[in-house]
């Protein structure tokens, strides 16, 4: 229920209020931010939701936001190296080999530079409305991890968003 209550609902209360701001100002960003369970069983129903519901979020905003040239999208991290992230590899090795583990992980400062690059992106708005993995987007921007590291994509074992757009 928190995951509704506290994620889901904070996303939408952020963007009523921060919107206006947006408009003001004649551009803006919003990045929300969900993962492959808005598509794959990861964790108990409201995960789930939760996701899904960041990503259509952003997809009904794009359209209503598009004449502000305000762009609404929405990013799948990979396994993101948190510190409750590593506790679990550290104890539970085996729940990530099939998915890279600890080698295809993205460091918490990953997302902060792509929407870096999206910000500096000139035809930022042909990807309002889209849901995008992270290391997809890197890999357009030319953008590298920790450590010259390239985070691996998480397509190959969950397939793509529902609201994809090309890159």
């Amino acid at each position: 229920k928190q995951q509704i209550d506290v994620g889901l609902r904070s996303s939408y209360v952020a963007c009523v209020y921060g919107i206006p701001l947006l408009i003001k100002a004649g551009r803006g960003l919003i990045v929300n931010t969900s993962s492959v369970g808005a598509r794959a069983h990861l964790h108990p129903l409201p995960y789930g939701l939760s996701k899904i519901g960041q990503d259509k979020l952003a997809a009904d905003m794009a359209p209503e936001l598009q004449p502000h040239n305000i762009c609404a999208l929405s990013f799948w991290h990979g396994l993101v190296k948190t510190d409750r992230t590593l506790l679990g590899l550290e104890h539970f090795p085996q729940m990530f080999e099939g998915i890279g583990g600890y080698a295809g992980a993205e460091s918490p400062g990953f997302g902060g530079r792509i929407i870096d690059a999206l910000w500096r992106d000139g035809d930022l708005m042909r990807l309002s409305g889209g849901t995008f993995y992270t290391s997809e987007l890197a890999l357009r921007y030319g953008i590298k991890d920790e450590g010259d590291h390239q985070p691996i994509s998480f397509r190959q074992f969950f397939g793509a968003p529902l609201f994809e757009k090309p890159l």
